[in-house]
């Protein structure tokens, strides 16, 4: 039982890990994202526009091989002044300060000489964070473009913070707009934060699972004692998706408690047996005393004196008190021989009342019958054989489903057969025939999915009154119908 415990655990803590370490894997990958995030544009920051000649020395253009990086990239591109007047595109006129702030985190500039004057060159992405800025009127653009300048070194860096944009000398460091950093940071702590409640969450599954998994049949076995110690012999729902599972789990407990189950059957019926058999003893202990003694009883009244046949009466009691003894002395021995020989004793005994003492012995609710005939009749034949096929018929049905299902019990009787009609509503038995699913049974008797050790019983009760046991094929349940000749003594 250790050995299948520390699989069962090592399983569930394979899976635990397994999703922490999914877990861990997201959040670095989260991390390295959110970490390497650039702040400012830098797809287009290495162009040289010195290299390119220009179209024309009357007005700014901007090459096509230019344009066409832009249009991948997804961004717009500008030529402006020093002061933002835009002078690129040729049909806007109008100043670059207002695109700038509303997009100042996918924006960029470039500044070269066009000429005898000196234009900046900007790219702004067409997707990305858009700050919201209140102080747009204090800004000033010069100082914006030259913020956002990829080439050389800047003398100015921007900051965004609770939507004021403000310049900050350039160190000669690389900073990062703090606004942006705090959004990061805010980011990478939101995601981890994530992560640990995904992983506390995962750790109550995963512990909910083992105490389901394990515990659950501990109550179930502990309900089947319970119903044992009120005497209903029989185990109770067990309410367990794979109870087959459970027995392999619980192999040995499982074995316990089902032994325990059939012993306390069996010494349940051989007390009923016993009980029977000396109520009898003591009805033909009764009825051949009772011939003697009354001889005794009238003789002894007629001894008064020693006479010749005073003589011969009393000689008469001593014979009969020895003949009392030796009928006691073979009662006893025919008492003995009889409870021995029960599986070989065929008597009359009432078919209902029988019926009813088995159902009150196992002590289970779900359980209907109807007789068609009244509750004196009687069936000649073996009644422990008779108790047996009917306990093994129930407990078949409880032994074998999940959930114990109702049973419908049908007794008919004519002149030829007694007719007995047996349906449960549980999850049936496999398509086996009758003969192969009982010598299935015989060559894995530890497998107690099967039906087989119970039917063996069944039918050896059958063929010992020389009857009929037939399996119904059903939908759902098991059906099986068992025809006993009737006899007379």
């Amino acid at each position: 039982m250790n050995k299948r415990f520390v699989l069962k655990f090592a399983k569930y803590m394979s899976l635990y890990f397994l999703i922490t370490t999914t877990l861990a894997i997201i959040g670095f990958i989260v991390f390295v994202y959110l970490s390497s995030k650039p702040s400012h544009i830098s797809q287009l920051d290495n162009i040289e526009l010195e290299l390119y000649p220009p179209y024309s020395p009357q007005r700014v253009e901007v090459p096509k091989p230019i344009l066409e990086l832009a249009k991948q990239n997804e961004a717009d591109v500008y030529v402006t002044k020093l002061n933002g007047e835009i002078v690129y595109p040729h049909d806007i006129h109008a100043n670059i300060k207002s695109r700038l702030i509303k997009n100042a985190y996918q924006s960029h500039s470039i500044k070269y000489k066009y000429g005898t004057e000196h234009y900046y060159f900007v790219f702004i992405y067409r997707q990305g964070e858009n700050p919201n800025i209140v102080n747009g009127k204090e800004i000033d653009v010069h100082k914006l473009l030259e913020s956002m300048r990829s080439n050389g070194l800047n003398p100015y860096e921007f900051n965004i913070n609770n939507g004021h944009l403000t310049f900050y000398a350039n160190s000669g460091v690389d900073q990062t707009d703090s606004g942006l950093m705090q959004k990061q940071v805010q980011a990478i702590f939101l995601s981890w934060v994530a992560i640990f409640i995904a992983n506390i969450v995962s750790i109550l599954i995963i512990s909910w699972l083992i105490a389901r998994r394990l515990s659950q049949p501990l109550f179930y076995y502990s309900r089947w004692i319970q119903n044992l110690s009120k005497g209903k012999l029989h185990q109770p729902d067990a309410r367990i998706k794979n109870r087959e599972r459970t027995r392999q789990t619980y192999e040995e407990l499982d074995d316990a408690i089902f032994t325990l189950n059939k012993q306390l059957v069996k010494d349940r019926f051989y007390h009923d047996q016993i009980q029977y058999y000396k109520t009898k003893w003591i009805s033909q202990i009764s009825h051949d005393l009772k011939s003697p003694l009354t001889s005794i009883y009238g003789f002894s009244k007629l001894v008064r004196g020693a006479t010749e046949t005073d003589q011969q009466h009393l000689k008469l009691i001593s014979e009969k008190a020895d003949y009392i003894r030796e009928v006691i002395d073979n009662l006893s021995a025919q008492f003995k021989f009889e409870t021995e020989q029960m599986a070989h004793h065929r008597e009359s005994f009432e078919i209902q009342s029988t019926v009813e003492r088995v159902i009150s012995t196992l002590g289970f609710e779900k359980i209907t019958t109807v007789f068609n005939f009244s509750k004196e009749m009687t069936f000649y034949g073996n009644k422990l054989y008779f108790e047996r096929m009917l306990f093994n018929l129930i407990n078949n049905s409880l032994d074998h489903n999940a959930i114990n299902p109702n049973i419908h019990l049908a007794f008919k009787l004519d002149d030829t057969h007694l007719k007995i009609d047996y349906k449960d509503d549980g999850k049936g038995l496999p398509s086996y025939k009758l003969d192969e699913l009982i010598q299935k049974s015989y060559t894995s008797k530890k497998d107690k999915s099967e039906h087989g050790i119970g039917l063996s019983i069944i039918k050896d009760a059958v063929k010992f009154h020389q009857g009929e046991l037939t399996l119904v094929p059903s939908q759902k349940g098991a059906h099986f119908k068992i025809h006993l000749p009737t006899q007379t003594q």
